[in-house]
């Protein structure tokens, strides 16, 4: 039976900010809400009636895009003791609202075809804080579905698409419309 908890983002933030983790558990939540709704076995992990919340917490911890973070461990077992990991995206949401009007901070995914250098992704924020004039957190994934290029996705719907993908796909359109 699904039970309800509280969250308080003021303390949650708090934690990470003492660890000085922010930015490790917004990638975490994400990372966690995107997988619990885009596969299978995301889900059926969560759900495993034969693992304790320790087990499915170091299982979690262990999987490739996650980064340490003792504070999402901590948020991961109390949701999973709770049987409240469908709050993950609700969590999401709120977490990064209440970041983002703290630290005056935006967060921008970038899904890129393959993985982005340390480098290129420091440079990469940087031109971003400029252009938005505000603290950015990048969170940067791989999609394998892009040929090439990338794609910006910020707070509040908006996309940016500079793919190889969209590129062909307009220029079909152009042809098409001659």
């Amino acid at each position: 039976m699904k039970k309800n908890i509280d969250i308080s983002l003021s303390r949650l933030y708090e934690r990470a900010s003492q660890r000085t983790e922010v930015p490790e558990l917004q990638h975490n939540i994400f990372e966690l809400y995107y997988l619990s709704r885009h596969t299978y076995e995301m889900r059926h992990l969560l759900k495993h009636y034969k693992l304790t919340s320790e087990e499915k917490v170091e299982i979690v911890e262990t999987l490739p895009g996650f980064k340490k973070s003792k504070t999402f461990n901590e948020l991961l077992f109390l949701l999973l003791e709770n049987e409240c990991s469908h709050k993950i995206y609700h969590i999401h949401e709120s977490f990064n609202k209440y970041v983002n009007e703290k630290d005056n901070a935006i967060i921008v995914q970038v899904f890129t075809a393959i993985a982005l250098s340390d480098p290129l992704q420091v440079r990469l924020s940087q031109k971003l804080e400029k252009t938005l004039n505000k603290k950015v957190i990048l969170m940067s994934f791989v999609d394998e579905r892009l040929i090439g290029g990338i794609v910006f996705k910020l707070p509040g719907g908006k996309v940016y698409n500079f793919s190889l993908d969209k590129a062909l796909t307009d220029f079909k359109f152009r042809l098409l419309e001659d």
